[in-house]
């Protein structure tokens, strides 16, 4: 597995793989899927922003590696923290969708709600790097942070500042 073939072969013939090995049930070839995918997934990819994702893609969509769903979904979340600290928001939401969703199928609210909050709050600053040089553009991301930040349950919004982060980010939005 390496990010410089993974779209033009590599990523197709994995998934062809898998979806074999499921079909006849060979848990051999399974079990050695999952170690493959997994030892990938723990590597370092610093040219490739997204190589985690893809391969955790390959492995949720499959239903694969089951046990080591919460050591994925904790993983993906950090690489979204770190592209939101670096200010690479786009990335981080990447990232953020999947873990959010392994979080949810694992009843892990405190993380799934973890996920939310750093979505949304992704989306507002990606606004606010747009302001300067569109208010059109800026916007966009300030209803999409709106939106986001509505997905988080009203029982939890006080307790995580939501309801003042909905204000502020309304006051933010300025018809053009």
């Amino acid at each position: 597995i390496e990010p410089k073939r993974w779209h033009s072969d590599l990523s197709a013939c994995w998934k062809r793989c898998v979806r074999l090995a499921l079909s006849i049930n060979d848990r051999s070839s399974i079990s050695t899927i999952e170690s493959s995918l997994l030892a990938a997934f723990s590597k370092d990819y610093p040219d490739n922003a997204y190589m985690h994702l893809w391969i955790a893609e390959i492995i949720t969509e499959n239903g694969m590696c089951g046990d080591r769903l919460e050591p994925i979904a904790v993983q993906l979340f950090r690489k979204a923290e770190s592209f939101y600290s670096q200010a690479q928001y786009r990335e981080a939401r990447e990232y953020l969708h999947l873990s959010e969703k392994l979080f949810k199928s694992l009843n892990n609210d405190e993380s799934w709600l973890g996920c939310l909050v750093l979505s949304a709050n992704s989306f507002e600053h990606e606004g606010d790097a747009r302001l300067g040089s569109s208010q059109g553009v800026a916007n966009s991301f300030y209803e999409n942070a709106l939106q986001a930040y509505r997905r988080v349950p009203a029982a939890k919004r006080e307790e995580l500042g939501v309801t003042e982060k909905l204000e502020s980010i309304r006051k933010k939005i300025r018809l053009f």
